[in-house]
């Protein structure tokens, strides 16, 4: 049987997003030998196996990325170096593997609010520089558990190499109950939340006195705040949405999205904007960044 090598280099930004554990399975499926490692000019993959197999991994590697990870079509299969960069992913809104694990009582991480994976979590806002490693992040400090360690360098495991992994036992914990800060919300106070990332500014956005103050301390009359919205059903009722701004904020990535704002009487007491003006809002199910 003919065999070839192929030295395959993507410019994208592929770290932090489960690629690597994803170019492993993929070439164990495939029978096929070789390495993945990060470089400066890129991800650097070099495979090697039977022709037909080899070039089924190149197709599916172009095909059946990440999620998270935006891979380029055109995959440079040459053996000249590149000068482009790669960078730091952006966060990603909670995946639903993930949601699915903090809302079930029987899962180690049950209501815990720092729970991600490849798939998803904070990227970006815990890089202190890069490269995309835990011992240059926010992270550093926690040392995982061996259950969490156990996950982290298993290559089946979605959580293989993810360097925000954490649980209760090992990660970031909440110096206030989720309930205390659900009072203090409903009592109309502004709470700040400390997360891997930094600092979130929070109030009841329905309460127009706590909005007002907490424009005055932020010292910004008019700029929009994020409104954090259950889901798009609920974002319709206040805000007027396309298809491109429902498709963004149901995406892996969730952004805030500045929206239209409907006929809602909360808007005029909230913010004293005229009608047309937009709406800065974003789903609960991801957090906040300034």
């Amino acid at each position: 049987m003919e065999s070839t090598r192929y030295r395959i280099q993507l410019n994208d930004a592929t770290q932090g997003v489960g690629f690597r554990p994803f170019v492993f399975r993929l070439a164990s499926t495939l029978a096929l030998n070789g390495y993945v490692q990060d470089s400066r000019e890129g991800l650097v993959i070099e495979v090697e196996g039977a022709v037909d197999r080899v070039a089924q991994f190149i197709d599916r590697l172009a095909c059946e990325g990440s999620l998270a990870a935006v891979v380029t079509r055109d995959i440079d299969t040459s053996r000249t170096r590149s000068h482009v960069r790669t960078g730091i992913p952006n966060d990603l809104a909670t995946c639903a593997d993930c949601l699915r694990e903090i809302l079930d009582p029987s899962d180690r991480r049950y209501g815990y609010p720092f729970t991600a994976c490849t798939a998803c979590g904070a990227r970006f806002t815990i890089t202190q520089r890069p490269p995309y490693e835990r011992a240059l992040t926010t992270m550093r400090r926690f040392e995982m558990c061996d259950v969490c360690r156990a996950e982290y360098e298993t290559p089946s495991n979605r959580r293989h190499h993810d360097q925000s992994i954490a649980c209760p036992a090992c990660g970031p914990t909440l110096s206030l109950p989720i309930d205390g800060i659900v009072g203090a919300l409903r009592r109309g106070s502004i709470v700040a939340v400390k997360g891997t990332g930094g600092f979130h500014l929070f109030c009841d956005a329905r309460n127009a006195a706590v909005v007002a103050r907490l424009r005055s301390r932020k010292a910004c009359d008019a700029r929009p705040f994020a409104v954090m919205m259950p889901s798009v059903a609920i974002t319709r009722e206040y805000c007027v949405t396309d298809q491109d701004e429902e498709a963004a904020l149901t995406s892996p990535a969730a952004p805030s999205c500045c929206c239209g704002r409907a006929s809602c009487p909360i808007w005029p007491r909230m913010y004293r904007i005229p009608a047309g003006s937009s709406v800065c809002c974003c789903r609960t199910r991801r957090s906040i960044t300034s």
